[in-house]
């Protein structure tokens, strides 16, 4: 969904604990039911159970820029 949405969490090493302990690197939480930036294969199709997938490099770069809120 379109919107502004603060951080709400950060963590270097994220695991899901909704799918598989499904590693999410460099993740930022966007919302508390689920949706948040982190690194991740992004195959050229959707497959993401919400979340946004990014290029590890981008996703590295913007962990590092942004803080909670």
């Amino acid at each position: 969904r379109t919107g502004v949405y603060p951080i709400l969490e950060r963590q270097t090493e994220h695991y899901s604990n909704l799918y598989d302990n499904a590693p999410m690197p460099f993740m930022l939480r966007l919302t508390w039911s689920g949706t948040a930036l982190h690194a991740g294969r992004i195959p050229g199709y959707p497959a993401s159970h919400g979340c946004i997938r990014l290029p590890k490099p981008f996703a590295q770069a913007l962990f590092d820029t942004v803080r909670r809120g």
